[in-house]
């Protein structure tokens, strides 16, 4: 038999989430600090997770490591995204990618919004 007791709480959370002020579990952890556990714990090929801590260590991490998730906004990503050196198309590109799979999971684990890349145009 299951009652409704666990409903409540669960309103609460969706209602702070439509409304806005919903902020995830921890307003202080960093993308640094997500980035480096989300990587550890891909079920991914060795050198898979190579090219992601290169890419963490290089392009991300400068500028988000110490920015705490619920921080960052749209205008920061396109500002980032902006900033590469106009001959690195690629490492542009797979900079984006993996900074999207970061905040996705983040996403999943309830401590962003929403996913602050996805409204960023994709770098070409």
């Amino acid at each position: 038999m299951s009652t409704n007791k666990g409903q409540a709480p669960l309103a609460m959370q969706r209602a702070a989430i439509e409304s806005g002020s919903w902020r995830g579990r921890d307003d202080r952890t960093t993308v640094g600090e997500f980035a480096d556990e989300w990587v550890k714990a891909l079920q991914v090929r060795d050198r898979t997770r190579y090219h992601y801590k290169v890419n963490l260590d290089k392009w991300i991490k400068p500028t988000f490591g110490t920015t705490p998730l619920s921080a960052v906004t749209p205008a920061m990503v396109r500002t980032w995204v902006g900033g590469f050196p106009p001959d690195t198309p690629a490492a542009r590109a797979n900079a984006y990618r993996v900074l999207s799979q970061v905040f996705r999971a983040a996403v999943e684990e309830g401590l962003m919004r929403d996913q602050v890349s996805a409204v960023v145009r994709p770098p070409g």
